[in-house]
């Protein structure tokens, strides 16, 4: 048996068991079942959940995407790595009782930052959910904590 999907019609070859005998049939789609990037049939097209919007203005002024929020070349590691850890903090956090104290803002701080890739992403994460957040980073490179002031 030899099935071939496209857009507008299923075709399907079939042969006996004693090899002796073949027939195709085809299936048109009805309209509805149509493949398209918003149902189930044209998964490959969807487009992918991000915790992260690209398009968020700290990974501009880090490097990570240009100024249409698309990640730059030799970049996509970055990124991913930036999604990945706040997705993970995320569910930490999410399940923790830490958020449901609204009389003070969440305080994220970061011994060692560096350019403060994870911080900014858990920071702007935490603010999309409408959080209060108070940001400290710790770095003893005095080049790099001024990269970041002007970031900030």
């Amino acid at each position: 048996q030899i099935n071939i999907i496209t857009v507008s019609t299923n075709w399907q070859y079939k042969l006996n068991k004693k090899l002796d005998s073949a027939s195709w049939t085809s299936t048109k789609f009805k309209p509805s079942e149509e493949i398209s990037p918003t149902n189930d049939l044209g998964l490959h097209d969807r487009v992918k959940k991000r915790i992260l919007d690209p398009s968020e203005r700290f990974l501009f002024e880090l490097g990570i995407t240009n100024e249409q929020g698309n990640v730059r070349p030799g970049k996509n590691d970055k990124f991913i790595q930036i999604q990945r850890f706040v997705e993970i903090l995320g569910h930490t956090i999410q399940s923790s009782s830490l958020l449901n104290q609204t009389d003070r803002p969440v305080s994220i701080v970061d011994m060692g930052c560096g350019k403060g890739y994870l911080t900014f992403g858990v920071h702007s994460y935490l603010k999309s959910l409408g959080y209060p957040v108070k940001t400290i980073g710790v770095e003893i490179r005095k080049d790099l904590v001024d990269f970041c002031n002007q970031v900030c």
